[in-house]
């Protein structure tokens, strides 16, 4: 466990280096004062910065899905109506005035009776 926390701590050295870490709590000079304070700044600035874009993704996620549910019900509306209009009654009335008529409604269904064989019992 002592390896995995010097190869840590051999990993974030020269960030601390950088930012020289170790001053921040003890006196500093002021442009290492001036590096910290700007550093803060900066952080602080980019946090605000991912807040803001994540709630312009909600924001834009929660748009999507409203469109999404008023295309389905619209999508839905004209599916019944596209129904309604495509009845056969609906037809007919439409194609008359072309000079178009309904033929299958001349005549009236005709019932289709085959004959039956009966098998011959032995007697």
């Amino acid at each position: 466990m002592s390896s995995e926390k010097s190869k840590r701590s051999h990993f974030l050295e020269p960030i601390f280096k950088l930012l020289r870490v170790s001053q921040w709590t003890g006196p500093a000079n002021a442009n290492q004062k001036l590096l910290n304070a700007g550093l803060v700044v900066v952080l602080m600035i980019s946090y605000v910065a991912w807040v803001l874009h994540g709630e312009s993704l909600i924001r834009d996620t929660d748009r999507t899905r409203r469109e999404i549910s008023e295309l389905n019900a619209e999508l839905a509306f004209e599916k019944s109506k596209l129904m309604q209009e495509s009845r056969q009654s609906r037809i007919v009335q439409k194609v008359t005035p072309m000079g178009l008529r309904d033929y299958r409604n001349e005549q009236p269904p005709v019932k289709v009776v085959l004959p039956t064989k009966k098998p011959v019992q032995p007697e």
